[in-house]
């Protein structure tokens, strides 16, 4: 009879743990299945929420690697990966898409072409808070140089964007990417304008007639009004630029200045003089002496 008791208590021992687990496993939340993603892209470092590494894709897609190892906590790193996105998942960063990465790889290998390097570095600005957060328009590669090691070129690109001091004024920025097989190595960065130059607001604001004056801003209006003549607009103010038909009290006509290949919505550099009234134009108007692509 004892061995009979201990024989049966056993089996509801057992039957007690088993329906335990069963229970609790229901009680699990499992992972949203999801269809693994692949594609190539840029670790980037957010300095934000304390700082983290995320992977902006090729295609723009931003994801959250929740299982990244140190040795591809690269800023610029250039990878090939794939994974499991898990959008059922909230994060503290809350930026891009959670992704529980499968298999990732560095795909810098000693055979990553100039356009590809080109790639790599215009998504990296791109990828950029700054850029992001402070309106960037007009990216543009301004300048490629070849440097002394293999697969190693450096990338200037120029921008527009809202300035952090004063949002009514838009900022030109300049930024240099080196990008040496297939990753970002060094990041420079230059704000404002080059000595010399001022915004369409700093000529209105010093009340700078009859001197001569570098100004940068943007073109609208050409080739729309009845004068040989466009609006640059800068630092919150916009000045008539005459390009033509310019003629002095006593009569002299200046020579025309080129105005091809400039289109409207372009950043431009103009050298010349804000004009005070007199015989042949109305106060207020600028006469340029030369008009060139910035930068």
């Amino acid at each position: 009879m004892k061995r009979s008791f201990c024989s049966r208590s056993w089996v509801v021992a057992v039957f007690i743990v088993v329906t335990s687990l069963f229970l609790l496993c229901g009680c699990i939340e499992e992972p949203v299945g999801q269809d693994a993603v692949s594609g190539t892209g840029i670790v980037i470092y957010q300095d934000i929420e304390g700082g983290f590494y995320g992977i902006l894709a090729d295609d723009g897609t931003r994801y959250l690697p929740l299982n990244l190892e140190d040795e591809y906590q690269i800023d610029g790193l250039s990878v090939r990966f794939s994974g499991t996105p898990r959008e059922d998942l909230l994060t503290v960063a809350q930026w891009g898409t959670p992704i529980e990465l499968i298999s990732i790889q560095k795909s810098g290998n000693g055979h990553v072409t100039i356009e590809e390097s080109r790639r790599i570095a215009e998504d990296y600005v791109k990828g950029t808070d700054e850029f992001r957060q402070y309106g960037g328009t007009n990216l543009r590669l301004t300048g490629t140089e070849t440097l002394p090691c293999p697969y190693c070129w450096q990338f200037t690109f120029g921008y527009d964007m809202i300035s952090q001091k004063d949002p009514d004024v838009i900022d030109h920025v300049v930024t240099a990417v080196t990008v040496e097989d297939g990753e970002v190595t060094e990041v420079t960065r230059s704000a404002g304008l080059p000595a010399g130059i001022m915004t369409v607001g700093e000529l209105v604001a010093d009340q700078l007639y009859e001197t001569p004056v570098t100004l940068i801003g943007r073109v609208s209006l050409l080739g729309q009004l009845n004068c040989p003549c466009f609006h640059l607009t800068s630092g919150g103010e916009s000045v008539e630029v005459w390009y033509d038909l310019m003629v002095e009290d006593n009569r002299t006509e200046l020579p025309a200045v080129s105005v091809e290949g400039i289109e409207n919505s372009d950043i431009v550099r103009v050298e010349g003089k804000w004009k005070e009234s007199g015989t042949y134009r109305n106060k207020g108007v600028f006469w340029a002496e030369n008009i060139t692509p910035y930068p």
